[in-house]
Formats: structure tokens, sequence, C-alpha cells
């Protein structure tokens, strides 16, 4: 609800609703299904409020290899690194040389987060905060196993049918995705092919496989960008 005030608060609704590219993969998730639900109930009842102040649901939600279970062990690690720094910082690059040479993190990744990085406070020499809340990140992590990922994503394809497309990517070098999780995947994208009321209709689940690890907008950018692009 945090994310649907937020875009309402930018004016980012009704014919202005953007089309959701998300780097936040079970949050998106969530966000396609309440809309959805919303969408559905003002639908089918009388409603006073205007076309122009309604989220739309998005035409394109991006899940980058977000897999029903636990979190990443490599997300929770980054996340525990960065809650353990005493902020605001110095400089971005300082950032990095705590995050490398005394927490262990990917330089890739380390480098990543600085564009997570805001100024802090008005004056000169405040350093750098970051722009999101590490406790709000934490409860989400937390809550991650309790979510009914796949229960979400067939209601998301039956409420969104031949109007919105959910790509999963799946990084091929992440373990957690199972062969029962792939198969069940593929079984939900097969039943919304055929479920399709149109040939010439977008996919209701668009599955892409990629040759990377978690950190699939760092190891095969050029990959990511092709599927996205392609998908338009």
């Amino acid at each position: 609800m945090d994310v649907i005030d937020t875009l309402k608060a930018l004016h980012l609704t009704g014919t202005n609703s953007p089309i959701l590219h998300s780097f936040g993969g079970r949050c998106a998730l969530g966000y396609h299904h309440i809309l959805f639900k919303q969408y559905q109930q003002q639908a089918s009842t009388s409603t006073s409020e205007s076309e122009s102040t309604i989220v739309l649901p998005p035409k394109h939600c991006w899940i980058l290899d977000s897999c029903p279970g636990k979190v990443h062990s490599s997300v929770a690690n980054v996340i525990a690194a960065v809650s353990s720094i005493q902020m605001p910082i110095s400089s971005k690059k300082e950032l990095v040389r705590i995050l490398t040479n005394e927490k262990n993190i990917d330089l890739a990744i380390a480098s990543w987060m600085t564009t997570n990085l805001q100024k802090a406070g008005q004056g000169q020499g405040q350093g750098f905060d970051f722009m999101f809340d590490l406790d709000v990140v934490k409860d989400i992590l937390e809550n991650f196993p309790q979510q009914d990922m796949m229960g979400m994503l067939r209601d998301c394809i039956e409420m969104g049918k031949n109007t919105s497309t959910i790509h999963k990517i799946i990084a091929a070098r992440n373990s957690a995705w199972t062969n029962d999780i792939l198969q069940e995947l593929e079984t939900i994208r097969r039943e919304s092919d055929d479920s399709s009321s149109s040939s010439s209709s977008p996919p209701s689940l668009n599955l892409v496989t990629l040759d990377a690890g978690h950190w699939v907008h760092i190891d095969d950018l050029d990959g990511l960008m092709k599927s996205m692009t392609t998908a338009f």
C-alpha cells in the first residue's frame, strides 16, 4: 500500500500509470496482486473515485531471480553488511572500501550499492546516507518465506489475462531454482497460454533464463536488457 500511495502522490496513476521494471521482485508481485484485486473491486462496484486517481495494474511486471522460499543468501549478506555500517558515511568510495575490505562483499555489488546513496543533510561535509529505510527492508526480507508466490502469480495471471505480462527472469546459476519449482512455473505458463483468448495477445507469463548468478543485472546486463527491450 505504501508503493501505491507513493505513485498516487507522484500522479503516476490512471493513464499515467508506469510500466514497472522491478528489481524488488517479490514487492513487485505483491504490488501487482494488490492492484488487480483493487481494480476488479472498483470495476464491479460503483465508485466516486476519479479514473485519473486509480493506480492501474502495470502492463509489464519484471521479477528478477525471485524464487519461492527464503531470500537468497547473498541478498541477506549485503543487507546485514550495510546495516552494520555507521551512517552517514563520508563518501561513496569509503562505502565500497568497507564493503569489500571489511565485509567481504563483491566489488561489483559494493559499487552498485553506492547508487542507493543520497547526500545526508543540507550542509557541507554531511556525507551520504541510504535513500531507503533499512528497517523496512529487513522486515520485507523476513516476511519472504510466508509469501505464497505461486498463488499470487496464478491470481495475477488470471486477473490480468491479455492485458498484463509478468516476466520472470531466472538465473541459471542460482541453485534455489529446483526442478519442482521450474516445472510448476512451466505448468503455470502453459495454462496461461491455453486460456488466452487470442493467439495475438501478449503472454501472461514470460519465463526468461539467463546464464547468470543471483545478481543478474551485474552478471548478464546485456542479456537482461535484450530481454526487456524485445518485450516492448
